[in-house]
């Protein structure tokens, strides 16, 4: 057990590996992340088994000198955030990060947002099947989370005054309803099929989960050279394209609903406005 001052830490010995999965579950990670989060905390609570401090000060050290010995600090320090959340520790992690925040920008990041050319999300498009070429092109236009797009109902669609076409969605991640706008090009793909499958105002749209949707992307992506491809991508290229069209990084982050602008800033440098004026200012030609 890592003992800080009279705390006893029961981290080690008593890793409540089943608990933290089901946890990470609940908030919408996916089977990967649960994994290598649950195994990088055992590899932390492993590596401080043995280790003793006086007082909560240094075992903040502790975590932070650990984060940053890694290699894959990104993933390391996420996965050790999740944890000490889940033990209801999350106050030892905010200190560390407070602490260490300018040593870890500074390290290398192994990963990367992953994006792709329009160009490669206009032949993505293109050639998917229904329904999923639409959960394509609704994610795009308004880079909601994919597992926002696929619990979307007949009657979260909305037109309003001005003829352009919304979705409204109670996020899953931050528990916000938010309202964001789709193209013409997609709204009339979305009125089609909406009627060919006679679907009723409180019945789902679609009917696929994620792991089936990011296979279809990686079929159709594997032919021009994006076999992983997945449905964050989807969203991280909208926010790059974005970005590198000069909108303000302020309103891209509006758009992805981050709550830190620090993640925002790791998909590139510039961005802007809110999603209506943007979808005005800047539709795709899909």
């Amino acid at each position: 057990m890592c003992i800080v001052g009279e705390v006893v830490f029961q981290m080690v010995g008593t890793f409540l590996e089943s608990e933290f999965r089901s946890w990470l579950k609940e908030r919408g990670l996916s089977d990967k992340s649960i994994m290598e989060y649950t195994v990088q905390s055992r590899m932390f609570f492993d590596h401080i088994e043995n280790k003793k401090v006086k007082n909560q000060e240094e075992f903040i050290d502790l975590v932070g000198k650990y984060i940053i010995a890694k290699l894959r600090c990104y993933n390391v320090r996420f996965a050790i955030k999740h944890y000490l959340t889940f033990i209801g520790k999350k106050n030892i992690y905010e200190k560390v990060n407070d602490k260490y925040r300018r040593r870890f920008k500074k390290l290398p990041r192994l990963q990367e947002k992953k994006s792709v050319p329009f160009s490669a999300i206009k032949y993505i498009a293109d050639n998917l099947n229904m329904p999923y070429k639409l959960i394509f092109m609704i994610q795009y236009d308004t880079a909601f989370r994919i597992s926002d797009v696929l619990k979307l109902r007949y009657e979260n669609i909305e037109l309003d005054d001005d003829g352009m076409v919304s979705v409204i969605v109670k996020e899953k991640k931050t528990g916000k309803l938010r309202t964001l706008y789709i193209t013409k090009d997609t709204a009339y793909i979305l009125a089609k099929y909406i009627k060919i499958m006679g679907k009723t105002p409180d019945s789902k749209l679609f009917t696929t989960d994620k792991s089936h949707y990011n296979r279809k992307l990686q079929k159709v992506g594997a032919n021009i050279g994006y076999p992983k491809i997945s449905s964050h991508w989807v969203r991280s290229s909208r926010a790059v394209h974005l970005l590198k069209k000069g909108y303000d990084i302020i309103s891209v982050k509006n758009l992805l609903a981050h709550k830190d602008i620090s993640t925002t800033q790791l998909y590139v440098l510039d961005a802007g406005i809110d999603s209506k004026k943007l979808m005005k200012a800047e539709t795709p030609e899909w």
